[in-house]
């Protein structure tokens, strides 16, 4: 799966989900089939036909788990794909790190950015206290 984005990861783990819960299902289904015609067979005195069809009905209910397990795998693989996502690294960092060059070659220092508005905001804070004293509230 090299070359994939971690959007295409996580897709590709979904529709592995949905095809595991599909087999999941049509097993189950055939498990319990099987295993009707094995009793029925049974009841009618017809053993060997009853054993063929239980041995059909074992393989299905096999075949369940195996999906189970596939199903749990794509599961698994969905976290993992998920905490990715959210994760900065990968994708993510390279993004951040092209924004962070694209201010930069603005002449755009980033942290005294930050700095600034924090300035600007306690000085915002600082006028409204003021105005509030003056107008007979003292709230700040």
């Amino acid at each position: 799966m090299a070359g994939r984005t971690d959007h295409a990861v996580l897709a590709h783990w979904l529709q592995q989900e949905r095809a595991a819960r599909k087999e999941m299902d049509e097993a189950l289904e055939q498990a319990r089939m099987w295993l009707e015609r094995a009793r029925q067979a049974q009841q009618a005195g017809r053993t060997e036909l009853a054993l063929q069809a239980r041995e059909r009905g074992l393989q299905a209910r096999e075949a369940h788990r195996n999906a189970e397990i596939r199903l749990q795998e794509a599961q698994v693989q969905q976290d993992a794909a998920r905490r990715e996502l959210r994760t900065p690294g990968g994708d993510a960092q390279l993004r951040a790190d092209q924004i962070k060059a694209n201010f930069e070659a603005l002449g755009i220092d980033m942290e005294a950015a930050a700095f600034d508005g924090l300035e600007e905001q306690a000085s915002a804070n600082e006028a409204l206290a003021a105005l509030r004293r003056r107008m007979g509230g003292d709230e700040g």
